[in-house]
């Protein structure tokens, strides 16, 4: 079941998501939250994110300031 967002908005799976290796990326964006889950287990929860917290992360991310995790 595809549930929407507090707002309404719809989810958005990753472009990297559906190879068949799990990775099931999803972002749900309002102007009051950004909302992460993993599809494939719905069951843990959402990460929620404000927006600045939003664009650093991804600033990071596309300036390669970030670290490859252990796991």
């Amino acid at each position: 079941m595809q549930v929407s967002g507090r707002d309404g908005s719809p989810w958005r799976k990753s472009t990297h998501s559906g190879d068949g290796q799990g990775n099931c990326v999803e972002v749900n964006v309002s102007a009051a939250e950004i909302l992460l889950r993993d599809s494939a287990s719905l069951s843990v929860g959402q990460v929620r994110l404000a927006p600045p917290a939003w664009n650093g992360f991804i600033r990071a991310i596309k300036g390669g300031r970030t670290t490859k995790l252990p796991w």
